[in-house]
């Protein structure tokens, strides 16, 4: 399955043969060259043939279409798909909208700009799930292959009121207390990893954004950019700061709740060929019981 981006579409017919041959001409370095048997792209010159084997007297890996002996590749097309008849080489710059770059953002895979000379073939950016044949993964194919080697850690899931403390067997906070939650350093930390093929390769980045708390009374979750701290005393009931993350309960609980912490993780990557992007987000996350209680006051004289 392929995805063809219209408004990219080069289309190569009988009709264009002729504009095509002055356009081409047969240009030293190579170059899509139309005669009457049809267009070909020539790479080099001198019958010295390509990477692949193809020279002057042919080889088992010569590629052909329809019978006609073609270059397998191209510096400027790419690499020849024996299944289509078209060249692809990986898409530099991504284009910026499209069905190409929509199935790339859900699906991962490669977006590629295909060429495609022979017959009624279409060309454009293209969204391919793995490389064409004969072509090494794009360095977007390879930082998802570095990304997925991730061991993401989940958030330490303290706060205070400590969730060690307890009343009638769960842990608590109290209406109006400023709850601090925090995950332990080691938790928040990024994570790189590199993969190469051949002379392509990619670094991925997962860089933890934000550490957010769900109160689980049905309440709008609250979020922090940093891995937040333990509360102190010199805190006291006073709203979170210093790198402080924390939440107010508002109203008490008839019974345990679950409350959850979660990390989300930015993915970029960097790759050969001044390639770069980023990959979707991830999230980890740690869950926890406890009540809410309305603080007693006790009035002496």
């Amino acid at each position: 399955m392929r995805t063809v981006v219209a408004g990219f579409l080069v289309m190569f017919g009988s009709a264009l043969l002729p504009a095509l041959a002055r356009a081409a001409g047969s240009p030293p370095g190579g170059g899509i060259v139309c005669d009457s048997s049809g267009c070909h792209v020539r790479v080099g010159g001198g019958g010295q043939g390509d990477h692949r084997g193809e020279g002057g007297g042919g080889g088992a890996n010569a590629c052909t279409w329809k019978g006609t002996k073609v270059s397998c590749s191209d510096p400027a097309a790419g690499t020849f798909n024996r299944a289509d008849g078209c060249y692809y080489k990986p898409a530099n710059p991504l284009p910026t909208s499209g069905p190409a770059l929509d199935e790339y953002e859900r699906y991962g895979g490669g977006i590629y700009m295909a060429t495609c000379p022979f017959g009624s073939g279409s060309g454009g950016y293209v969204w391919l799930p793995q490389p064409p044949a004969g072509m090494p993964p794009s360095p977007a194919q390879l930082a998802q292959r570095a990304a997925a080697s991730f061991t993401f850690a989940k958030p330490s899931g303290h706060r205070s009121p400590p969730e060690d403390l307890r009343y009638q067997g769960y842990p608590f906070s109290y209406v109006n207390l400023w709850l601090f939650y925090w995950t332990n350093p080691g938790t928040w930390k990024t994570l790189t990893a590199t993969a190469r093929a051949g002379g392509v390769w990619a670094t991925a980045t997962a860089t933890p954004s934000s550490l957010t708390f769900d109160p689980g009374d049905g309440s709008a979750g609250v979020s922090c950019p940093g891995p937040g701290r333990r509360w102190m005393d010199v805190d006291g009931n006073n709203p979170p700061s210093g790198g402080g993350c924390g939440y107010q309960y508002k109203r008490v609980t008839s019974s345990p709740i679950t409350s959850t912490q979660t990390i989300k993780w930015r993915i970029t990557w960097r790759g050969s060929g001044g390639t770069s992007g980023t990959l979707p987000d991830r999230s980890t996350s740690t869950s926890g019981q406890l009540q809410v209680m309305q603080i007693q006051t006790v009035v002496t004289r």
